[in-house]
């Protein structure tokens, strides 16, 4: 039995939660947008993220996908 538990996979939740707070750590926002997305995948509909989660998400979002702005993005909120 515990052979078997040792050989289960990981939830995909977890596994977009690591990949998340990778991509952050690293300031990747490309890679980041993209684990939000996944993880978001494995939440039920009606999840709502926290104002501050939500405040971060949103700027990510602005830095990848709104007007040029100046500096690199940093994913210390996220993190």
């Amino acid at each position: 039995m515990a052979c078997e538990l040792q050989n289960d996979p990981e939830p995909p939740s977890r596994i977009a939660a690591r990949a998340l707070l990778s991509a952050c750590r690293r300031n990747d926002v490309a890679a980041a947008s993209l684990a939000w997305i996944q993880w978001m995948a494995t939440r039920e509909k009606t999840f709502q993220p926290a104002p501050e989660l939500h405040s971060a998400i949103i700027a990510m979002q602005r830095h990848l996908f709104g007007p040029p702005s100046p500096g690199n993005w940093s994913g210390d909120t996220l993190a």
